[in-house]
């Protein structure tokens, strides 16, 4: 195998894991793996476009800015889906803070109305 064929696959496989990163359940509670993916995405941008992949010589070294911005573009897409997922949960969240709260609030009206309750 090439030193560019392992590079090129590589590339591949990272924007594989990005595909995968977001399909995980609870993907946004473990930030770890996402800011791990962010770091490894920057760094192959950053790879790609500075030093380039071996083979992509000539007109095809266009490629080498292509996969870059492709890599910024997936960095782009997962803060976005990482915001609105985070956003998401805070507002379930609250809503079942919510619930909760009024049901204990509904218990303890209950148990203010029993006049058969015995005191405290």
């Amino acid at each position: 195998m090439q030193p560019g064929d392992a590079i090129l696959l590589a590339v591949v496989g990272v924007l594989a894991a990005n595909h995968v990163l977001v399909r995980i359940p609870g993907w946004e509670r473990r930030t770890v793996l996402f800011w791990g993916a962010q770091a490894l995405n920057l760094a192959a941008s950053i790879y790609v476009m500075a030093a380039g992949i071996p083979g992509l010589d000539g007109s095809l070294r266009i490629f080498n800015w292509v996969f870059g911005l492709l890599f910024i573009v997936r960095i782009v897409q997962n803060n976005q889906r990482y915001s609105d997922a985070r956003r998401e949960a805070r507002r379930s969240d609250e809503q079942s803070d919510s619930a909760r709260k009024e049901h204990i609030r509904a218990a303890l009206r209950a148990g203010e109305a029993d006049p058969e309750a015995p005191p405290d």
